[in-house]
């Protein structure tokens, strides 16, 4: 399709080339993704023509028998190809885009049995790879472009409520305890992997965690990009302890992401807080042979 390749290269690699990528958050960032490699079977790939390369992408890769299948990691909402400038002009940028993307999408056919990886809310064209025969799938998630000032326009139901008593500790065992609940002791990690993942994220210092008496509410922290994630939020009465743990602990000029808006019942909760509404999509795709 293209003179595009698809090579393996190891964490130390990815790590160095991401400085000059585009569509970075904190789920394509080595300090979240040191973290997954503890629980999950992390890969590495970048997208080059010979002369320089012009993308790199982390895939969380599962066999299943005699076959593989790529997910995003749990909890983990966006698992994105991250590029290079592809320049200004449409012309250019569509012969750029039809061959790096255009490769990814190939490659993730030819290679996965089943895929689905969804891409950055900063990527908003899906056409190459839906040209290149992915299933493009929307989703949503809920921003509060400017997480401090942001909570005057909140609900009165979260706004009038006292401030909720709460303390930061990371007792990740008693959080997992909660998750599990919340998935109806189904979770989507196991208690050990769990513990592992969250024990990097601390020391990469890139966790916030906050419980009150009933409810518990986990921040990843992006400073490089000045964005907080609601990375998981489990419990009863979570409004309050959301909205006192922004107005006190996530500096001024941060955006927050609810990390998804996609189920009812989700996005009617999250909407108390009055954010903006951000569409991104999912790829997703069978073997090429199917």
């Amino acid at each position: 399709m293209s003179k595009y390749q698809i090579l393996q290269i190891d964490f130390n690699e990815y790590s160095a080339s991401i400085g000059g990528m585009e569509r970075r958050n904190i789920f394509v960032d080595p300090l979240y993704l040191e973290g997954m490699m503890k629980a999950k079977r992390i890969e590495f790939y970048k997208v080059t023509d010979g002369s320089g390369d012009t993308a790199v992408f982390p895939l969380n890769i599962i066999r299943k028998g005699f076959v593989e299948i790529s997910l995003p990691p749990p909890f983990t909402p966006y698992f994105n190809i991250l590029t290079k400038p592809a320049g200004n002009k449409e012309r250019g940028r569509m012969r750029f885009y039809e061959a790096c993307e255009g490769a990814y999408a190939e490659w993730l056919r030819r290679r996965f049995a089943y895929f689905s990886i969804p891409q950055s809310p900063e990527q908003n064209d899906s056409r190459h790879f839906s040209w290149s025969g992915c299933r493009v799938k929307p989703r949503y998630t809920y921003l509060l472009e400017n997480a401090e000032s942001s909570l005057e326009s909140a609900d009165r139901m979260v706004r009038n409520k006292p401030e909720a008593e709460y303390s930061e500790e990371y007792d990740f065992e008693m959080h997992h305890r909660m998750i599990a609940e919340a998935y109806k002791s189904k979770p989507p990690m196991r208690l050990s992997e769990y513990v592992k993942v969250m024990e990097i994220f601390k020391q990469n210092g890139i966790l916030k965690c906050f419980s009150s008496n009933d409810g518990h509410v986990t921040f990843l922290m992006d400073n490089e990009r000045k964005t907080a994630y609601a990375y998981n939020i489990c419990g009863r009465n979570t409004a309050g302890l959301i909205f006192t743990a922004l107005k006190r602990e996530i500096p001024q000029g941060y955006m927050l992401d609810f990390h998804g808006a996609n189920t009812k019942r989700i996005s009617n909760y999250k909407s108390m807080f009055n954010p903006v509404v951000k569409g991104y999509f999912c790829i997703e795709g069978f073997h090429a042979l199917f």
